[in-house]
């Protein structure tokens, strides 16, 4: 079972603090997190999670231009933040898989169905480090 925090999915934050699922089946219970560029506090929002239970980055990505519905002291550019984030990814040596495969559906992994262009921004550098370059983490968020 994979189980999806708050926020979005993003805040597993409550696991550590008394709210983890019991495993009494013994099925196997995956948490997952959705990690964007706006989302800050990766320790205590998700890698403390890490240290203890199984976790799927089930969404994350950086948008090319800011989102309407993201304040501007909360966006950061993907310039510096994917980067940053897959060299955590590689440090921390989690499972993820990047949002989002559709030209539209923002943070874009493609920018065309045509030719599956890898867009400059979350592309290309999601295709790379699936190719097994190294990132390096230069600032937790």
């Amino acid at each position: 079972m994979i189980v999806g925090g708050l926020d979005w999915s993003y805040d597993l934050s409550g696991v550590l603090k008394g709210y983890a699922l019991d495993d009494r089946g013994g099925n196997g219970i995956v948490y997952s997190t959705h990690v964007y560029s706006w989302k800050k506090n990766w320790q205590e929002k998700f890698l403390d999670v890490a240290e203890k239970y199984p976790l799927f980055l089930g969404e994350c990505g950086a948008p090319g231009e800011r989102l309407s519905f993201i304040s501007p002291e909360a966006h950061e550019d993907a310039s510096t933040w994917v980067p940053d984030f897959l060299g955590m990814v590689q440090q921390k040596q989690l499972n993820w898989t990047a949002w989002s495969f559709h030209p539209k559906a923002s943070p874009c992994l493609l920018s065309d169905w045509e030719n599956y262009t890898p867009t400059p921004y979350w592309g290309e550098a999601a295709k790379r480090a699936l190719r097994g370059e190294k990132f390096e983490m230069k600032q937790m968020r």
